[in-house]
């Protein structure tokens, strides 16, 4: 019997060794499915990178759909069909019973203009014929050029009047009172933000840049200081949300209650 539980122990022993060596075999497969499944996750980034980091002459491929590559704007906006209308070319008036507009025209609507007229130089201006001096009769076209102004920063600084009465200041030198110091002083308006140096058009602005041109504060601060303003991002988000704390939040709050009273049963 003793023989008999010896045996036993040993199948069990090489049952459970079985077992254990299938075990490790299987654990060994999944090790291996893992490591090709991150080697190809690994090559696949390192691709990725390549085409979105890299300095690679060739054109992106992933873009997404209704929207314009970051670096692939420019060609793609420069392929579309824009005639660029002659800058030489003089504006021609119709009558009305025609009214065809040119697309100079189109182009200009809007855009104030400015004329600019080149003189002749006083040292041409001598008839080479005769040597009478010349006198002028006219002007020629000769082309259209956009011109831009680059924004301008500047400071108002702000100043209350203050007024006296001189009937007063006499009376007050003559009775030796002090009638003649009640200065009236004008009231100024109230600041964007208390004792700040904000201004609606300014915070607009950066508003504007934020939220409908997508130019985060990192960028805009960058701006600020090409004009001279050493204006923080942390200043500028200041800035937006006390606006928007004060300014849009009860326009919110208004337009909210009027569409709560257009729903029935209200």
């Amino acid at each position: 019997m003793a023989t008999s539980g010896r045996d036993l122990q040993m199948r069990e022993l090489m049952d459970t060794m079985k077992e254990l060596k299938l075990t490790i075999e299987a654990l060994r497969k999944e090790l291996t499915t893992k490591d090709k499944l991150i080697e190809n996750l690994q090559e696949q980034i390192a691709y990725l990178q390549k085409k979105l980091f890299g300095t690679s002459s060739e054109k992106r491929s992933l873009v997404v759909e209704g929207q314009l590559g970051l670096f692939d704007e420019v060609e793609a906006e420069a392929a579309k069909d824009d005639p660029e209308p002659d800058a030489e070319k003089e504006i021609v008036t119709f009558t009305k019973s025609h009214n065809p507009k040119s697309t100079k025209e189109k182009l200009l609507k809007g855009v104030p203009v400015k004329e600019k007229v080149i003189p002749l130089p006083e040292a041409e201006r001598v008839c080479q014929e005769c040597g009478a001096e010349l006198k002028p009769c006219g002007k020629k076209f000769i082309r259209d050029e956009w011109n831009f102004q680059p924004a301008r920063l500047t400071v108002t600084r702000i100043y209350a009047e203050t007024y006296y009465c001189p009937e007063c200041k006499k009376e007050a030198g003559k009775k030796d009172s002090d009638t003649g110091n009640n200065l009236v002083t004008a009231k100024a308006p109230d600041a964007l933000i208390p004792h700040s140096m904000a201004t609606a058009p300014l915070v607009g602005h950066a508003m504007y840049q934020k939220y409908a041109n997508a130019v985060p504060l990192y960028r805009q601060e960058k701006d600020w200081a090409q004009y001279g303003a050493l204006l923080s991002r942390s200043r500028l988000a200041r800035w937006i949300n006390i606006c928007s704390d004060e300014y849009f939040v009860p326009i919110y709050e208004y337009l909210h209650r009027l569409l709560l009273l257009q729903i029935p049963g209200r």
